[in-house]
């Protein structure tokens, strides 16, 4: 936010998120759960919404995002509980 020259940023989102974080959370393990890595994205769209309004079009894009990725988790076949396995020769969840 320091270098984007927005310095109320953190008056209004107090817990920041952002994509490649979560990239970077997930090369490391740090999401126990397929429910962990879904609070971090989640939390990416939500702190858009929050900091440009529901009815500007990054709230609009945000909301659009957060859709799509709640449709992509569903279809994942993935429960919440599930663990997140670092392992890329992990088999997909069975159908």
């Amino acid at each position: 936010y320091v270098a984007l020259t927005l310095p109320h940023y953190p008056t209004i989102i107090t817990q920041p998120m952002d994509l490649a974080t979560v990239s970077s959370n997930l090369e490391r393990g740090r999401y126990g759960t397929v429910a962990d890595l879904r609070r971090d994205i989640d939390l990416i769209w939500q702190n858009a919404i929050d900091f440009n309004g529901p009815t500007s079009w990054i709230g609009a894009d945000a909301s659009t995002l957060r859709e799509h990725t709640k449709r992509k988790f569903s279809q994942s076949g993935f429960a919440d509980t599930a663990a997140i396995a670092l392992d890329a020769a992990a088999p997909p969840p069975a159908a």
